[in-house]
């Protein structure tokens, strides 16, 4: 016996089983220590990640919010591997985006800025699940969605303005009255600086100002030739 198969058995008991020995005071940190090893011997985990793939799938809220923030967590931070590795995991996680509960689904959009910044590869799959998500029939997930998008462009413009999806999912969300509070976000709260689009060889989606004709963004005159973006 070694100890990757007690390690794969303990998780099995405690996330598959629900056998918690309440003399460990560990059991009820199972989500932690396994956010804890993937940074310290990741090979241990190799049988242990699919079984979170049951707990995405549990009737109880709590249980799959608790894999949602854990596996968001993985999935999207800096040099993250797991979602190339584990494409099945990363399937039935994207897939919690659609979940009935709203404080999943909102979890799920919160973490769309770390995968947007830190992962390329997975843009595109998470860019089709905002665009499900900016029609959500809540009011809170639909702002969620522009404070994802807003946020990521304060930190990394070019995603953004690369992609004519995610700047249109925001120009479409000025225009919902119950959302329209996002325009006095971008104006109060992220105050970016003007955004001065020289180079007449950009692409449209990088010269386009999404916000035409709304109080949260206007275009500016400049030198002959500029493109100017600016939200103040």
């Amino acid at each position: 016996m070694n100890v990757w198969f007690w390690t794969s058995q303990f998780f099995n008991h405690v996330l598959i089983l629900g056998k918690e020995d309440k003399a460990l005071g560990i059991c009820g940190k199972v989500y932690d220590l396994i956010y804890e090893l993937n940074h310290i011997c990741p090979s241990v985990l190799l049988s242990v990640l699919p079984q979170l793939e049951v707990k995405l799938k549990s009737s109880q809220d709590q249980e799959r919010l608790g894999a949602v923030a854990l596996l968001a967590r993985m999935f999207s931070e800096k040099d993250s591997h797991l979602a190339l590795h584990h494409q099945q995991l990363w399937r039935a996680f994207l897939g919690r985006f659609n979940d009935i509960t709203v404080a999943i689904r909102i979890k799920c959009v919160q973490y769309s800025m770390h995968f947007l910044l830190n992962h390329p590869e997975l843009r595109k799959d998470i860019t089709e699940t905002l665009k499900l998500r900016q029609h959500d029939g809540e009011e809170n997930v639909r702002y969620e969605v522009v404070m994802a998008i807003v946020t990521t462009a304060r930190r990394d413009f070019e995603v953004v303005s690369d992609s004519e999806d995610l700047l249109e999912f925001v120009k479409e969300r000025t225009l919902d009255k119950k959302v329209c509070n996002c325009v006095l976000f971008l104006k109060v709260y992220m105050r970016p600086p003007s955004i001065y689009m020289w180079n007449p060889t950009l692409s449209r989606s990088s010269r386009i100002d999404p916000f035409p004709g709304k109080s949260g963004g206007k275009q500016n005159k400049g030198p002959p030739g500029a493109h100017v973006l600016e939200v103040t």
